[in-house]
This record gives C-alpha cells, sequence and structure tokens, in this order.
C-alpha cells in the first residue's frame, strides 16, 4: 500500500497536486526538507501550510480510498518554530 498526502494551503484553502510514498515518515522528510529550501514556496510562509495524508492506495488492484477523516501529519508552525529556535524562520 502506498500513502497519498497533499500539503494544504491554509491561507488559499486548497491542497496541492497529490503524491504516494511508501511511509508517512517519507512524506515528513520531503515536507521537512521543502520547509528548508530556499527556492520553495512552503520555505517562504512555512506557518501557511501543513502535511494532510488524504488516502492510501493499493497498487496491486489500482484501488483509492479516501480517508473520512484527513490526518495532519505535519503542520508547518511546529517546523516554523524549530527553525525559528536555531536561528531561520
Amino acid at each position: 500500500m502506498l500513502y497519498v498526502v497533499s500539503v494544504r494551503d491554509n491561507i488559499a484553502k486548497c491542497y496541492s497536486e497529490p503524491f504516494f510514498v511508501p511511509h508517512v515518515g517519507a512524506a515528513i522528510r520531503s515536507f521537512i526538507d521543502a520547509s528548508r529550501n530556499e527556492r520553495s514556496n512552503i520555505f517562504r510562509s512555512v506557518k501557511d501550510y501543513d502535511l494532510i495524508h488524504i488516502a492510501d492506495f493499493d497498487p496491486s488492484n489500482g484501488e483509492i480510498c479516501v480517508l473520512t477523516d484527513f490526518e495532519l501529519l505535519c503542520t508547518g508552525q511546529s517546523l516554523a518554530v524549530v527553525d525559528s529556535s536555531s536561528g531561520q524562520d
């Protein structure tokens, strides 16, 4: 099974194009990396974004099961706190 995740823009009230990962940890790592990449939109306004698990994908039959209640994996706010304590933000 693969996890389907998306970045939610809390200001624009929309979700990014979803992406597929084998483990939620990989998605969280990608979100953290984007929050530290100066070329990323997430870097410029990290507090405005959250990483959300929206569905599961079964590659053996192509079935996508959308979650009834999306799962918050990581908040940009939490990353901003970490970055500001290390001199970044």
